[in-house]
């Protein structure tokens, strides 16, 4: 079981529908929070989180990894939600297009992606826009 592999395969679809924008947004995933407060600045923030690691079977337990993925889009405050849309909407593209497994033996797919929903975020300078969903994991 490799959780890493496995929540480098959805981090690595957001970086991709974040870096298909024009301009390229940054993508910061878990323990490694945009620390800035600049109201100008976009960024989105990527958390993963495991549920299920294993299911139990008469002989022994197997891999069985489910979990949720949220992310969080932020953009200037004021300005609407069109451009934290258009970097969800190409951000869930990504996510709806895994299928395949990756090189390292890992594989996500996303079930069902909840959002975008939207958020002016009080005594902060940014618009929020999330996604967020339930996925599952494997790893061979």
């Amino acid at each position: 079981m490799t959780l890493q592999a496995c929540r480098k395969v959805l981090e690595d679809a957001v970086k991709a529908g974040a870096g298909a924008v024009t301009p390229a947004v940054p993508v910061y995933v878990d323990n490694q929070s945009y620390t800035g407060d600049d109201a100008t600045k976009e960024f989105v923030l990527v958390r993963v989180n495991f549920g299920t690691t294993t299911e139990p079977t008469f002989c022994e337990n197997v891999e069985a990894l489910r979990g949720a993925l949220v992310v969080e889009v932020f953009t200037p405050k004021g300005k609407g939600p069109g451009r934290g849309q258009t970097i969800a909407t190409e951000i869930a593209r990504q996510l709806n297009g895994l299928r395949y497994r990756s090189a390292t033996g890992a594989k996500a797919r996303m079930l069902t992606i909840g959002g975008p929903s939207f958020a002016a975020l009080d005594g902060r300078p940014h618009f929020m826009t999330r996604l967020s969903g339930p996925f599952l994991a494997s790893y061979t």
